[in-house]
C-alpha cells in the first residue's frame, strides 16, 4: 500500500513538470513565430521599397530621355531661327540702304521744291503762323489784331478760312460772346464746307446760350444736329439741349446789360456778313 502511494507521488511530480515545461516551449514556439511573421513582413515592405524606388529610376530614365530629345529639338530649332534671323537683319540693311538713297533723293526734290516757292507765299505763311502763336499764348486780342491785318494783305490766301476762324475762337475764349457770334458766322458765310463748320455752329449756339437766348442758341443747336447728326459737335448740342430743357421751368437770371443781344438781329448780321465767297476752301 505504502508503495502504490509513492508510486503514484512520483507520477504526480512527473506529470506536473513535464506539463510546466510543455507551457514553456510552446510560448517559445510561439514567440518564435511572431519574430518570424514580423521579418517576413519587414522583408515584404523591403522589397515593396526596392520595387517602387526602381520604378521610379526607371521612369527618371524615360522623363531624362524625353529631355534630351526635347534639347536636341530645340537646338536645332534654334540654329534654323539664327539662320532665319540673320537673312532678315541682311534684308532689312538692304532695304535701309535703298530708303536712305531714296530719302536723299526725296531731300533733294523738297529742297528743290521749297527754293520755288514765291516770296508771297512764303512772307503768307510766315505771318499766319505769327498770328496762330499768339493763340497758343493765351494773347487773343493780340491774335485778332494779327489775324485782321493778315486778311487784310492777303484776302485770298489759302489760309483766310483759318484766319477768320481763330478770329472768332479768339473772341470766343475772351467770352465776348457778341462778337464771337458775328465772327463764327462770317467764316461760316464765307467757308460753308471747311472742316470747322460743326465747332463754328456749336460755339456760335454756345455763345447764343451765355447770353440766355436760349431759343436762338437751339436754331444753332438743331442745324448742327440736322447736318451731322454723329459728329461730336452734334452730341455736345444734344446735351446742352437737354440742360437747358431741365431747367426751362425756374427762374432765370437776368442777364447783364452789356451781354445783351437781341435775337431779331440774327437775320440782319447774316445779311451784313454775306459776301461773294473766295474760290479757296482750304482745311486751315
Amino acid at each position: 500500500m505504502k508503495n502504490f502511494f509513492s508510486l503514484s507521488l512520483l507520477a504526480l511530480l512527473l506529470f506536473s513538470s513535464f506539463s510546466a515545461h510543455s507551457k514553456s516551449d510552446t510560448a517559445k514556439i510561439d514567440e518564435l513565430e511572431k519574430r518570424l511573421h514580423d521579418i517576413e513582413l519587414t522583408y515584404l515592405q523591403n522589397n515593396a521599397g526596392l520595387a517602387s524606388a526602381i520604378a521610379k529610376v526607371n521612369a527618371s530614365d524615360v522623363e531624362l530621355q524625353k529631355i534630351n530629345g526635347e534639347i536636341d529639338a530645340n537646338r536645332h530649332l534654334l540654329q534654323t531661327q539664327q539662320l532665319t534671323l540673320q537673312k532678315l537683319f541682311l534684308d532689312i540693311t538692304h532695304r535701309m540702304q535703298i530708303l536712305e538713297e531714296r530719302m536723299h533723293v526725296v531731300s533733294k526734290q523738297v529742297t528743290k521744291a521749297i527754293s520755288s516757292i514765291s516770296p508771297k507765299t512764303a512772307q503768307e505763311g510766315k505771318l499766319y503762323q505769327q498770328a496762330l502763336s499768339k493763340v497758343e499764348e493765351g494773347s487773343y486780342l493780340e491774335a485778332v489784331a494779327e489775324f485782321q491785318r493778315f486778311l487784310t494783305k492777303f484776302p485770298k490766301s489759302s489760309f483766310a478760312s483759318g484766319a477768320r476762324y481763330w478770329i472768332a475762337e479768339s473772341y470766343f475764349s475772351l467770352r465776348d460772346w457778341q462778337k464771337a457770334i458775328k465772327e463764327f458766322q462770317s467764316f461760316l458765310t464765307k467757308h460753308p464746307k471747311n472742316e470747322k463748320g460743326n465747332e463754328a455752329l456749336l460755339k456760335q449756339g454756345i455763345s447764343f446760350k451765355e447770353l440766355s437766348l436760349n431759343e436762338d442758341a437751339k436754331i444753332f443747336f438743331n442745324k448742327l444736329i440736322q447736318s451731322a447728326p454723329n459728329s461730336a459737335e452734334a452730341l455736345r448740342a444734344k446735351e446742352i439741349i437737354t440742360e437747358m430743357d431741365q431747367v426751362r421751368n425756374a427762374p432765370a437770371p437776368s442777364a447783364p446789360e452789356a451781354s445783351s443781344y437781341p435775337s431779331q438781329t440774327l437775320e440782319q448780321q447774316r445779311q451784313a456778313d454775306e459776301a461773294p465767297q473766295t474760290p479757296e476752301e482750304n482745311k486751315h
